[in-house]
């Protein structure tokens, strides 16, 4: 036991002389998650919660208008602009602005459109009243004027905003054309009652949307780019140990003090449990480290801070297992490489292809459909996958099981083969 804490001190006394290497541990994943967090929130929020700019021209204040703005002002998708450079635009105006690709759309509610509209209601009413001998007044005297709502695009705008924007409005004045026919029904018939009596209907909301990400078990954890990026930088950071830990072990076979471990006994196990033991708190402490800052530092950038889940012991598992199989990739390299440089040069290259591999680099849901497939494969997506099931599923340690037990097989793996690889140098 004294073993195996003079060589956990001997190696935490290493670590912390060696500033370059603490700086790299923990000050640099520090900067890494929250610049890459602010970062790619803005860029999310650039493509999928951005909202869309759009001229609306409402020629008279027409009461349709109104209401197709206050409904387009409700989706919270659109930023409406009324005026451009404090002038307040017409038809011409807008078409212009929107042909110089200054505004990706432009809507204009043309002139007395709220009275063409009552008048076409009220010829609906009556006409489906003549035709069941409620009034004496013949189909051919209705003649319908089609209310024309003007939508302008950018040539360059793609086909899913034109559909956004057609489903809106469209959305929108059915709505309006609804209320408005059910209010012409109850006026007409309201001629029919006893002494002009007015008929007031007032229908409810029928049908409600309730809109929720698709979780078991229920939970109210809305996914951003803070649950993605904490967890993957995060282990992008714990899986960068393997440099120093490889040069550690590189350091000992060069200076000869590898040699003289293996030949006394009992003793090189003894100082190497103790050696990865250091390695791997610090990957906790890594992990302890950002996830914190994600919880209570990132809040102050003005974006949602990391919520953790509800199973701290799945969590705990999932962190112990992505530690043990950094530390053991770690030993790998240090095991096969026969030099720092070496070591530096294939472990930065390795790691970076297991973080494009394993989805760190983007959420997986804006991969191409066909590298989604190659994900699976990267010890990195592992506790990537871990990690959302239990920030934003609320999972527990069921579900991240099978992710657990491909970690514990990969960094177990990593162990025999570098074991197996000094066993044969030293035979030979």
């Amino acid at each position: 036991m004294n073993k195996f804490f003079a060589a956990f001190i001997k190696e935490v006394l290493l670590l912390i002389r060696d500033r370059a290497g603490i700086i790299s541990l923990f000050v640099m994943p520090v900067i890494l998650v929250f610049v890459m967090t602010v970062i790619e929130d803005s860029a999310l929020n650039s493509t999928v919660d951005k909202q869309i700019s759009m001229l609306f021209c409402n020629s008279e204040n027409d009461s349709l208008g109104i209401a197709i703005k206050k409904g387009l002002n409700e989706t919270k998708a659109f930023t409406i602009f009324e005026e451009v450079d404090g002038k307040k635009l017409d038809k011409q105006s807008l078409e212009h602005f929107v042909a110089e690709g200054k505004f990706p759309v432009g809507v204009y509610i043309p002139e007395g459109a709220t009275d063409t509209l009552r008048s076409n209601a009220r010829k609906v009413v009556l006409k489906t009243f003549s035709e069941i001998g409620l009034t004496s007044e013949t189909n051919n005297a209705y003649n319908f004027d089609s209310v024309v709502i003007q939508i302008y695009y950018d040539p360059a705008v793609r086909n899913s905003l034109k559909a956004l924007v057609d489903g809106a409005i469209g959305q929108h004045s059915a709505v309006i054309v609804g209320k408005m026919l059910s209010g012409m029904y109850s006026e007409v018939l309201s001629d029919f009652l006893p002494g002009g009596k007015k008929l007031n209907v007032n229908y409810p909301e029928m049908i409600t949307v309730n809109r929720q990400y698709a979780s078991e078990p229920d939970n109210s954890i809305i996914p951003n780019s803070t649950q993605h990026n904490v967890p993957s930088w995060t282990l992008f950071a714990m899986f960068f140990i393997l440099i120093p830990l490889a040069s550690s072990i590189i350091q000992e076979k060069d200076g000869g003090t590898y040699m003289r471990l293996v030949t006394m006994p009992s003793t090189y196990t003894t100082t190497f449990i103790g050696k990865i033991t250091v390695y791997f708190i610090v990957c906790l402490l890594q992990v302890t480290i950002l996830f914190s800052m994600g919880a209570y530092l990132i809040p102050y950038a003005g974006i949602p801070g990391l919520q953790l889940g509800s199973h701290f012991d799945a969590l705990l598992l999932v962190v112990f297992t992505a530690s043990y199989a950094a530390v053991a990739f770690g030993v790998l390299m240090g095991a096969f490489c026969t030099s720092y440089q070496q070591a530096a040069s294939i472990g930065v290259i390795l790691i970076i292809v297991l973080a494009s591999m394993g989805g760190l680099w983007m959420p997986v849901y804006l991969m191409p459909k066909t590298f989604q497939h190659i994900l699976v494969y990267s010890p990195l997506n592992w506790p990537l996958t871990s990690f959302y099931d239990l920030f934003l599923r609320d999972a527990g340690v069921k579900e991240v099981l099978p992710n657990v037990f491909k970690l514990f097989l990969f960094g177990t793996g990593c162990f025999i083969v570098a074991f197996s690889y000094k066993a044969l140098k030293k035979i030979k």
